[in-house]
């Protein structure tokens, strides 16, 4: 079975696999600022001069292990999302228009 598509559809196609890229690379980099702020954070708590070295050492492992595993799910999300929603937005506009246009031609009959 061969599934033909217009060009629009093509178009579409190879955007979203531009922007599964573009968006898998910046979702990445949002997860790694997200642990670059740990780090930060780690060092102000070590520099506090009542500080609990053990506390400061203990938040941060939690902290970094948790943007780790972040780091990809941003990823994905900002991979797969925008075109999820691109595409469902744009059948939708066709889908409106095509029904409106039918309000026009034929008194509303297919």
């Amino acid at each position: 079975m061969r599934i033909r598509l217009n060009g629009w559809q093509r178009i579409g196609i190879v955007l979203s696999i531009i922007w599964t890229l573009c968006g898998a690379i910046l979702g990445n980099r949002e997860g790694i600022i997200e642990g670059q702020n740990s780090i930060i954070l780690y060092h102000i708590c070590k520099a506090t001069t009542n500080a609990d070295q053990d506390a400061c050492q203990q938040t941060f492992i939690e902290d970094t292990s948790s943007a780790r595993v972040h780091r990809f799910y941003y990823a994905a999300f900002f991979a797969f999302g925008p075109i999820v929603l691109a595409w469902l937005a744009a059948y939708f506009t066709i889908w409106i228009g095509r029904w409106i246009k039918r309000g026009f031609t034929n008194n509303g009959k297919p």
